[in-house]
């Protein structure tokens, strides 16, 4: 449940941010820093409680508004939607370098991966700006990013 309410708090916070790239920017940030996004693999294994489908459903709620006012101000690619960026958090959640250094014990490597990092953060980012080459296919529905969560 803490991923949750980490999730929930800083979509609070972004929303709460008046800059319209900042707000959903900083909650890319924050929950990829997190690592959010790291109990997906367990998705459909798990028993979704009542509190925890309100939860979600509250980030949700959260999220929506500042990647809206995002669009509307034109500073986020129209053709993305809320689930993608919480489905690129997922991804970005871990860092396969970070984590096979720190396995390693090479402290002297982890400054350069966690920069490293941070820069592709930043890449991701600014793939979300407007100017660029339509995205393929369909945007992702929400039925793909909170389905997975019941078992069928």
């Amino acid at each position: 449940m803490l991923s949750l309410d980490h999730w929930n708090e800083v979509a609070e916070q972004g929303l709460a941010d008046p800059d319209p790239w900042t707000g959903p920017a900083a909650f890319v940030h924050g929950c990829v820093e997190f690592g959010q996004g790291s109990l997906g693999p367990i998705a459909g294994a798990i028993e979704v409680t009542q509190e925890m489908s309100a939860k979600s459903r509250r980030g949700d709620e959260l999220f929506a508004e500042p990647v809206r006012r995002a669009h509307e101000a034109g500073v986020l690619r129209r053709d993305v939607t809320a689930v993608d960026i919480s489905l690129l958090i997922e991804q970005l959640g871990r860092s396969p370098v970070v984590d096979q250094l720190r396995k390693q014990g090479r402290d002297d490597l982890l400054p350069a991966a966690t920069e490293a990092r941070r820069r592709l953060i930043a890449i991701a980012l600014d793939g979300l700006r407007p100017g660029h080459d339509p995205l393929p296919g369909s945007p992702p529905g929400e039925e793909l990013f909170t389905g997975r969560w019941s078992s069928r």
